[in-house]
């Protein structure tokens, strides 16, 4: 008995340790690929000036982040918005159904 809760720690252990390490690991690789991946577009116009303005005209190789970050927040926003909305409608229809005092009344 005790040789096998020995096992199972050391087995927990280091499934711990491991997990632990590709947690770290894993949004440093990421960012490592992203910078290899942009790389060209980084030299052509720099990190302040790709995050920072509003141009989006790529067949003249002007690119800013502006636009696309504000659209995916609008579509991020819209849909968080609809999925509130249902959540709360199905919380007053089961607190009207299941409730001993009508609160309608």
């Amino acid at each position: 008995m005790y040789l096998r809760r020995k096992i199972l720690s050391k087995l927990s252990d280091s499934w711990m340790l491991i997990t632990l390490v590709m947690i770290i690991l894993l949004p440093l690789l990421v960012g490592i690929a992203l910078y290899f991946r942009a790389e060209g577009l980084l030299k052509n116009t720099g990190l302040i000036h790709l995050l920072g303005t509003s141009e989006w005209l790529p067949h003249e190789r002007k690119f800013g982040f502006i636009p696309l970050v504000r659209e995916r927040a609008f579509a991020a926003a819209a849909i968080l918005t609809i999925i509130i909305m249902i959540i709360s409608i199905l919380a007053r229809v089961l607190s009207n159904k299941y409730s001993k005092l009508n609160l309608n009344n």
